[in-house]
């Protein structure tokens, strides 16, 4: 059986009328990314995979209320966001684990630091960077700049004032941007 064609919202458009394969083509496009962002959220790759399956559970129960023209990826984002948020707002001392290439990272991300994530061949320099950050710093980052939290909600998860988290961001990011610097900057020497 051939796989139902078009573009996202088509798809849903078709879903929320019945017809499940269009739905299920929807799953396998975003099911991967959906996950991986839940698991770097969560540090917790099976409870990332039941949360995955609920983002899917509420978007086939709720799509007919999706109202925004060529917008879906940006709605299922802010889906899984929402129900990583509400996961982890019930688990106290939360703890990320490395995020993983392929989650898409938010547009407020600053354009040097975006442009190394987007090129495929920094992407494992940038992982192993975010990587190499404090716990407090990487935590921040992941939240604020790959989970879509606020400077006040992450006050309030890592039970410290907003100015912290403030020069958590501004230090993490600034080491980052270092050793994407350096590792560039030794790519060019050995050339």
């Amino acid at each position: 059986m051939r796989r139902p064609t078009g573009d996202d919202d088509s798809l849903l458009q078709r879903a929320v009328r019945g017809e499940a394969a269009c739905f299920t083509e929807l799953v396998r496009r975003h099911r991967p990314w959906v996950c991986r962002l839940l698991s770097a959220m969560t540090s917790d790759l099976e409870a990332a995979e039941d949360l995955t399956q609920e983002v899917f559970t509420r978007l086939h129960r709720h799509g007919s209320s999706y109202k925004g023209r060529g917008q879906f990826v940006a709605y299922l984002k802010q889906l899984a966001l929402n129900v990583g948020r509400s996961y982890l707002r019930r688990i106290p001392g939360v703890t990320l684990v490395a995020w993983d290439e392929q989650v898409e990272p938010r547009s407020e991300l600053s354009s040097d630091l975006l442009d190394a994530i987007l090129t495929q061949q920094v992407q494992s320099e940038v992982r192993a960077s975010v990587e190499a950050l404090p716990t407090d710093q990487r935590m921040a980052v992941l939240l604020h700049y790959f989970g879509g939290w606020t400077i006040p909600e992450i006050a309030v998860r890592m039970q410290c004032p907003e100015g912290t988290v403030k020069s958590r961001l501004f230090h993490g990011v600034r080491k980052i941007r270092e050793a994407l610097t350096s590792t560039t900057q030794k790519e060019e020497q050995e050339q």
